[in-house]
């Protein structure tokens, strides 16, 4: 079961815009921040209901559930519309850091730090119990990027 939701939803308690049931429906997850997406396809009938950059909402393999995922790669077929979403954790990589620097923070706090310093407010909330405190600097880098680095080197301090 998916639900489809406009592209600027937040609140997923809901039963969204419609509830289909895939024909298929394949979660593949990556180590780390790599890869998380899905290759759905659903009947033609719903047509309406799938447009580029909506949101699918979807029960996974995660710990917290449901997830977001954002529509993208449509092809409407005669009988089937197969698409791809990408996790909405990926939308990070349309808010940039110009100049950030956060200095002698444990996970938490450097994930907080560089969330309220980018280019455009971001939409996300961040959450890690990684208590060893690092230092990273980021010119021009997209904000999964900085996500990226904050997760390799604060892990490598353990």
């Amino acid at each position: 079961m998916i639900k489809i939701f406009n592209s600027d939803d937040r609140v997923f308690n809901t039963a969204g815009n419609i509830i289909i049931n895939p024909t298929k429906c394949i979660e593949t997850r990556k180590k780390s921040l790599n890869g998380w997406y899905l290759d759905v396809e659903v009947p033609i009938k719903y047509k309406d209901y799938i447009e580029q950059d909506m949101l699918c909402v979807v029960k996974t393999k995660s710990k917290l559930n449901p997830q977001a995922f954002r529509i993208k790669n449509i092809e409407k077929k005669q009988r089937k519309i197969v698409f791809q979403a990408r996790h909405v954790m990926f939308d990070a990589e349309d808010y940039f850091l110009l100049d950030v620097r956060p200095t002698d923070k444990n996970g938490q706090n450097a994930l907080s730090y560089i969330n309220e310093r980018t280019d455009k407010t971001s939409p996300f909330t961040v959450f890690s119990n990684v208590t060893v405190q690092d230092t990273a600097y980021f010119i021009r880098k997209n904000m999964l990027e900085a996500w990226t680095v904050i997760e390799e080197r604060w892990e490598r301090s353990f």
